[in-house]
C-alpha cells in the first residue's frame, strides 16, 4: 500500500507558529504521519481491493442466479405434472 505524502515539518510550524509548544507539536506530527500512513489506503489500494471483491461478489451472484433458476423450473415442472393429474 502506498504511504500518504504528508509534510511534518510544515505541520510542526504551522503549530509552533499557532502557540503549540515545539515538543508537543512534534509529538503530535508523528503521530499524525503514522495515523496516516497505517491506516487510511490510497486509490489504487482501494481499487485492487474493489476488483478482488467484485470477482467474488460477481462469482456469488452467478450461484445465487443459478440456483434462482433451478428452483423455477422445479416449480413450474412441479405445477405442469399438478395440472396434468387434474
Amino acid at each position: 500500500m502506498d504511504n500518504i505524502t504528508f509534510d511534518t515539518h510544515e505541520f510542526v510550524k504551522d503549530l509552533i507558529g499557532a502557540g503549540m509548544p515545539e515538543t508537543q507539536a512534534e509529538v503530535l506530527a508523528r503521530a499524525q504521519a503514522e495515523m496516516l500512513n497505517n491506516r487510511l489506503v490510497s486509490r489504487e489500494y482501494f481499487d485492487l481491493r474493489l476488483a478482488q471483491f467484485g470477482d467474488v461478489l460477481k462469482h456469488d451472484l452467478t450461484l445465487r442466479l443459478a440456483s434462482l433458476q433451478v428452483v423455477t423450473v422445479s416449480l413450474i415442472a412441479g405445477l405442469i405434472a399438478v395440472v396434468s393429474w387434474v
